[in-house]
């Protein structure tokens, strides 16, 4: 109920602003909002949004290597995989990558 949430109105204008300027990602944003249950707090960015190409780059390797079966099955034509293999990747980064950048790193490396 309404009533048994405390939630600051500074406190969201805040973590909209995180959110629209860049320095958290939507799902980390959504993260945070949940988290003002039942009292909400000041947020930060924190470690924040992760944007640095080469970071990622590394990432999406890595989630490569230890997804073969999800890898596989996107080279023969299953969307879904490259879905999977995304949310691995937002996963090991705690939701902090920047999803754009990472999801056209991932679908370059899978192309190669």
């Amino acid at each position: 109920k309404l009533d048994e949430v405390d939630i600051k109105v500074e406190h969201f204008v805040e973590l909209l602003k995180l959110v629209k300027g860049g320095k958290i990602t939507p799902l980390k944003g959504k993260e945070i909002l949940n988290s003002f249950y039942p009292k909400s707090s000041m947020p930060s960015a924190g470690e924040g949004k992760i944007s640095d190409k080469k970071q990622l780059e590394e990432v999406a390797k890595k989630i490569i290597e230890e997804n073969n079966k999800a890898v596989s099955d996107y080279k023969s034509g299953d969307t879904k995989a490259l879905n999977f293999l995304m949310g691995e990747i937002m996963k090991a980064t705690n939701k902090r990558a920047d999803f754009n950048l990472a999801k056209k790193l991932l679908e370059e490396l899978l192309g190669q």
